[in-house]
């Protein structure tokens, strides 16, 4: 687990290097087997020129706008953060959507919550898929703004959202607060929030330290 995390890091700060040049793009790492220290890099989706992908596309060809963060199913599928609006600048203000492009290499965007901006993703070993949403919604009961926080996708379909029992950490989830997430041998999710300076933890039954 800690060399993903090391492998995830990586990737991220090289497609943020990337962005930063205008050289958009999502990349693949490989690792020989047989020499751990040797990696193979290749673009697997964006031309090059900053403008957000369009749906239906070859991944390879198509524009892909300041991707910020990336994550595979078992089955193949590449998921990855797209910035559609706030210039190449990841940590600009600015709408984002999730991606997909599956085993044919074809662009899709997935359906998440009203007015999601998803900030950063995360796909367990059973293909649940969880992002952290920095958007939020008016509760029309209470005409409250409400903040999304956590979504778990399930396989199956389900779509689970925590919002409570952060204790110390604040649920008011945006770029700048939490901004990343790990998964354990067990099936826990850590969360890292950075305003309140915490780290929440989402056990498998979806309870929440």
């Amino acid at each position: 687990m800690i060399e993903h995390s090391i492998l995830r890091s990586a990737i991220r700060r090289t497609m943020n290097g990337l962005n930063s040049l205008g050289k958009v793009g999502v990349l693949s790492l490989a690792i020989a087997a047989s020499q751990p220290a040797v990696a193979a890099v290749s673009v697997i989706a964006g031309n090059g020129n900053a403008i957000k992908a369009i749906d239906g596309a070859v991944a390879l060809t198509s524009s892909v706008n300041a991707p910020i963060d990336v994550a595979v199913d078992s089955l193949g599928n590449v998921y990855f953060i797209e910035t559609v609006t706030g210039g190449l600048d990841p940590s600009a203000p600015g709408q984002t959507v999730l991606r997909k492009i599956d085993a044919a290499g074809v662009l899709s965007t997935v359906a998440l919550a009203a007015n999601a901006v998803p900030v950063s993703i995360m796909v367990d070993a059973n293909d649940n898929l969880y992002v952290i949403d920095a958007g939020s919604s008016v509760d029309l009961n209470t005409f409250t703004t409400v903040a999304h926080g956590v979504y778990k996708y399930a396989a199956d379909g389900t779509v689970s959202n925590y919002r409570t029992g952060f204790a110390a950490c604040s649920l008011i989830f945006n770029a700048t607060s939490a901004n990343d997430m790990a998964l354990d041998a067990a099936g826990n999710l850590y969360v890292s929030n950075v305003r309140d300076g915490c780290v929440a933890k989402i056990d498998p039954a979806g309870v929440v330290t």
